[in-house]
């Protein structure tokens, strides 16, 4: 309408293995480029997500001049420097990078990819860094290029990397390692959800301590109490965690906008869960908008304005649920090549803009293929009134149980073209 506009922006990351939401080390995995993601240990690399979760060293106000191989410009968000750190992280010939800002070499800011370390110079004009890499982590018969030496023995052993993670996080990572030959048996049920070493405190608390956070082993305990008082059976949790729960009324429209294009793709419907959700909002109330705070997570955010009378304000939501799902995440599908399966990560102003960093300039797909994901099972999301450009603007956060594996055998298996059949 007229004096109106609006602004959209996205994040979604790839990953060579990984996926998001929590934290799991698996034999598949998924698509993020940030230090914060997070890894599982199952059978097929990684439901949660690992990806590349080595943060390279950032030298803010520095200038690495000399040794270039590449450079691009760049589109300007808010995301700054991070996709010139992500190009050179996923590049094996870069050893370090630089960031020029806009308004130095040109109107738009540019990235320097070098394949040499040159000398650092106090700089105002630039961020540079150095890449940080491993060599390799042998789990289960695999070698994860992902996963930091210094992380390698944890990864093995627990399935979670606890500096990763903050306490949730790495809680929520440790519900999420499967159970393997479980013998444990609660009220004459045998749960295979309940490893055999959690399966005495189980069976006489109905709670895991070493699975949950303080409040949520304090309202455990309390639920627990409150069903023994009842007369009901005092059973633990799965050990996954959450579950599925009734989808509150104000998210059922983003519920079904997600349904509706997983079926779409042969993807059965996700359930609400709001344990996903709860932290969702958390980040949406509170995360930075140029980050990821959990694997397997969809960032959208949006500003519009309307002027009236020569008065402008905030349009506030700046969207509806199912309006910023397809304008943001949606929207990718009909850039998705199904006959070279890949992920493009990233954050964007628009669907359909081409990401340099990516093989041959492809725009962003990683919101499309988290949504439609086959194995997928449960969502949660959040949406907050955050400050965009200075203005009320509104950020919207979706967690998923599991998702994004940037590999061609994973890609085929969960993310299907329409006219599948299921």
């Amino acid at each position: 309408m007229p004096g109106e506009h609006s602004l959209v922006r996205q994040s979604q990351r790839p990953m060579q293995c990984g996926f998001e939401a929590f934290a799991v080390l698996g034999v598949t995995s998924i698509m993020f480029r940030r230090a914060w993601v997070f890894a599982l240990l199952s059978g097929l690399c990684c439901v949660l997500a690992f990806g590349l979760a080595h943060a390279a060293e950032v030298e803010s106000g520095v200038n690495r001049a000399g040794s270039d191989y590449k450079n691009f410009e760049m589109v300007p968000t808010i995301a700054g420097f991070e996709p010139c750190k992500s190009a050179c992280e996923f590049d094996e010939q870069c050893k370090s990078w630089t960031f020029v800002q806009s308004g130095v070499q040109g109107p738009k800011a540019r990235c320097w990819l070098k394949n040499a370390v040159p000398k650092a110079t106090n700089d105002k004009c630039c961020v540079s860094g150095l890449p940080v890499r491993a060599h390799g982590c042998e789990i289960n018969g695999k070698v994860r290029m992902d996963i930091l030496d210094r992380d390698c023995q944890e990864a093995r052993t627990t399935g979670c990397i606890k500096r990763l993670l903050n306490d949730e996080e790495y809680k929520g990572c440790l519900r999420a390692q499967p159970v393997v030959g479980s013998s444990c048996v609660i009220d004459g049920v045998k749960r295979k959800d309940v490893a055999d070493r959690n399966c005495r405190e189980a069976q006489k608390t109905g709670c895991i301590r070493r699975l949950l956070t303080d409040e949520q082993y304090q309202n455990c305990l309390a639920a627990q109490k409150q069903k023994a008082a009842g007369g009901g059976a005092t059973t633990p949790p799965p050990a996954g965690g959450g579950g599925a729960t009734q989808v509150p009324d104000e998210w059922s429209k983003m519920l079904k906008a997600h349904n509706d294009l997983r079926m779409k793709h042969c993807s059965p419907p996700l359930q609400w869960d709001a344990s996903l959700a709860a932290a969702a909002k958390a980040y949406a109330e509170t995360g930075p908008l140029d980050r990821h705070g959990a694997s397997n997570e969809n960032m959208a955010n949006a500003l519009q304005l309307r002027t009236t009378n020569g008065v402008t304000t905030a349009v506030l939501p700046a969207k509806s649920d199912p309006d910023a799902f397809q304008d943001t995440w949606g929207c990718e599908d009909q850039y998705y090549k199904y006959d070279d399966p890949q992920i493009c990560g990233g954050f964007k102003s628009s669907c359909g803009e081409p990401k340099s960093e990516c093989k041959g300039n492809s725009p962003v797909t990683g919101h499309f293929t988290q949504v439609v994901w086959k194995s997928a099972t449960r969502v949660g999301c959040g949406r907050a009134t955050r400050k965009i450009n200075g203005q009320d603007g509104t950020n919207w956060v979706c967690r998923y149980d599991t998702g994004n594996t940037n590999s061609a055998a994973a890609l085929r298996q969960n993310v299907l073209p329409v006219g599948c059949k299921p």
